[in-house]
C-alpha cells in the first residue's frame, strides 16, 4: 500500500530521544512516520536504520481521496496528516457539492465523511 503513494516533500528526520536533526528524510522514512503518527498519535517515531528511534517533520504526501459514495479514486490531497487531508476536504462537503467524500492514508486507514460514512 505505502509504494502507491507519492511524497510530496520529505522532510527532516530528527532523533527521537534528542530531538536533534539527522538529515534529510527519504521518502520511505517520511512515509514510516506519517503511519506511525496514526496508530500512536505522537510525532510519528519509529525505528531508523541504525536502530535509533526517529520522527519526520514537515514532510508532506499526496493523500488519494474519492467521493459520491464509490471507491474510485478521483485524485490526492497534499498534506501532512490523514487529519490535516480530511480537513482540507471538508470545504467540498459544506459547498454542497457531494454527499460522502473519503482519504486515505498510506498504511490504508480511511476517513469518511457525509451519508455514507461507516
Amino acid at each position: 500500500m505505502k509504494d502507491q503513494y507519492n511524497v510530496v516533500t520529505t522532510g527532516n528526520l530528527h532523533n527521537y530521544r534528542t530531538g536533534e536533526c539527522i538529515r534529510e528524510a527519504t521518502k520511505a522514512e517520511t512515509l514510516e512516520s506519517i503511519i506511525a503518527a496514526e496508530s500512536d498519535g505522537g510525532v510519528g517515531a519509529f525505528n531508523g536504520r541504525d536502530g535509533t528511534t526517529c520522527y519526520v517533520t514537515g514532510g508532506i504526501v499526496a493523500f488519494r481521496f474519492g467521493f459520491g459514495g464509490t471507491d474510485a479514486i478521483r485524485g490526492t490531497i497534499e498534506a501532512a496528516s490523514l487529519d490535516e487531508a480530511y480537513a482540507a476536504l471538508r470545504a467540498l462537503m459544506t459547498g454542497g457539492c457531494v454527499t460522502t467524500i473519503w482519504v486515505e492514508s498510506p498504511s490504508g486507514r480511511r476517513l469518511t465523511m457525509g451519508e455514507n460514512a461507516e
